[in-house]
């Protein structure tokens, strides 16, 4: 791979492919042990190719107050599977993100964006499983067969 000449050295989008490749394949990064040693890779034209990077970002839609998101968390850095997204939408896309499932019908919800849409206070519930009460509160708000899944705990409301 030979030298490619940007400008772009030193800009947030840089550091930003720059930091990707280091989580990826930098064994002595800290975050390395999220990423590269459960094997998360780097696409091979945005690996080799700072400026392919830059040209899929452009495209997407990428500004300097957004985040490169994975939207399979357990999928590699490519450009099917990434996307520009807010500091909060990045925050509810993690391996420890809680989820809604309706045993009845297998529908799933992200278990914040549920809570939104259904004027459900998220912290509360939070504190509801906290409490061991969660499955009896939904239960009633919801007058269905839930169990929430994901997270550090998996809990059954049946």
């Amino acid at each position: 791979m030979s030298y490619e000449h940007h400008g772009d050295t030193g800009t947030r989008l840089h550091r930003i492919w720059k930091s990707m490749k280091g989580r990826c394949y930098l064994k002595s990064w800290k975050p390395y042990k999220w990423y590269g040693a459960r094997g998360i890779e780097v696409c091979e034209d945005w690996k080799n190719s700072y400026l392919k990077f830059r040209e899929w970002a452009i495209h997407e839609g990428y500004q300097d107050t957004l985040e490169l998101e994975r939207i399979d968390v357990n999928g590699n850095y490519e450009p099917s599977n990434c996307k520009w997204v807010t500091h909060h939408e990045q925050s509810l896309n993690r391996r420890d993100t809680l989820y809604l499932k309706f045993l009845d019908t297998d529908e799933t919800y992200r278990l914040y964006d549920f809570c939104l849409s259904n004027h459900i206070n998220y912290h509360t519930l939070s504190m509801w499983r906290v409490d061991g009460i969660a499955d009896e509160k939904l239960r009633c708000l919801l007058k269905r067969d839930v169990t929430i899944i994901g997270g550090k705990k998996e809990v059954v409301l049946v």
